[in-house]
C-alpha cells in the first residue's frame, strides 16, 4: 500500500532516484522498444503511473508527438523534479496525486513502468478496476532482487526487501477484460554490496525496520563481496476485449 511512510520515503530519495536508476534507466529503453513493436495502437489521450522523475515521460513524449500525457506520482519532490525537466513540453500535465486515488475514464492508453509493484496485495483488485482501451506496463516480477534477499538472510538478517508480484497473478487478472501480449526479461547490473544497498535505499526499497540487524547489515557492507542486482521484469501490452 502506498502510505504515509512510502510517501515520506519516495520524497526523501526523489533528489537522489536519477543517479541510483540505472537498471531503470535500461528497463525503460527496452519498454520503449516494447511500445514500438505494437504497431495497431493509436491513441490520444494517456495517463502515466508513477512517472517519477520523468524519464519515461520524456521519452513517450518523443515517441508519441502529438500525444497528450498525464504523469502522476505520489511523491511532490519528484513531480518537481520532472517538471522541471519537461517544462519545454506543452502536451504534458503532472499532477501530484495517489494512482489509488485518480481517475482514469478520460485516457485511452495508461503507461506505467517500475511502479506497481509498491502496491503489494491491492495490485490485483487495482488492475480490474481498468476499462481503458490499451494498457501497457512494466512490472518487476517475483524473481527480482533474489541474490541480495539470499546475501541479507545469509547474515541472519531479517529480509524486507518488498516481494515482487508474481507474474501470474498479474496475467489471469488482466485476461479477464484484455487481450494481452507480454515479455519476461532480466536486467542484472554486478556490483558490490555497498553499492547494490544505496541503490535499493535512494530507489526506495527498505533494506531493514530491525535494529538488531544493523550490525549484520554493517558486516554486509564491510565484506564487499560481489551481488547480482536483478530485476525481473514483466513487459505488458493490453488490448481491450471488443
Amino acid at each position: 500500500m502506498l502510505d504515509s511512510k512510502n510517501i515520506t520515503k519516495f520524497n526523501k530519495n526523489a533528489q537522489y532516484y536519477d543517479k541510483f536508476s540505472v537498471l531503470q534507466d535500461e528497463i525503460i529503453q527496452y519498454f520503449i522498444k516494447f511500445i514500438q513493436q505494437q504497431k495497431k495502437c493509436s491513441f490520444n489521450y494517456a495517463c502515466e503511473l508513477g512517472c517519477g522523475t520523468g524519464n519515461l515521460t520524456v521519452l513517450l513524449a518523443n515517441l508519441f508527438q502529438n500525444l497528450n500525457i498525464t504523469g502522476i506520482d505520489i511523491a511532490e519532490k519528484s513531480i518537481n523534479i520532472a517538471r522541471d525537466k519537461l517544462k519545454n513540453y506543452l502536451n504534458i500535465s503532472l499532477y501530484n496525486n495517489n494512482i489509488l486515488d485518480f481517475q482514469y475514464l478520460d485516457y485511452d492508453c495508461i503507461f506505467s513502468s517500475m511502479c506497481l509493484h509498491w502496491l503489494f496485495d491491492d495490485l490485483p483488485k487495482f488492475l480490474q478496476n481498468f476499462n481503458n482501451k490499451n494498457l501497457f506496463f512494466a512490472i518487476p516480477i517475483e524473481n527480482s532482487l533474489f541474490d541480495v534477499k539470499n546475501k541479507i538472510i545469509q547474515l541472519d538478517c531479517i529480509n524486507t526487501i518488498v516481494n515482487f508480484p508474481h507474474k501470474n497473478d498479474i496475467l489471469d487478472t488482466l485476461s479477464i477484460k484484455y487481450t494481452i501480449k507480454y515479455e519476461i526479461k532480466t536486467f542484472t547490473k554486478i556490483t558490490n554490496c555497498n553499492y547494490a544497498l544505496k541503490i535499493l535505499k535512494h530507489t526506495g526499497i527498505k533494506i531493514t525496520n530491525n535494529f538488531n540487524n544493523i550490525a549484520n547489515i554493517k558486516k554486509l557492507l564491510a565484506s564487499n563481496i560481489e551481488v547480482d542486482f536483478t530485476y525481473e521484469v514483466l513487459f505488458i501490452y493490453c488490448e481491450y476485449k471488443s
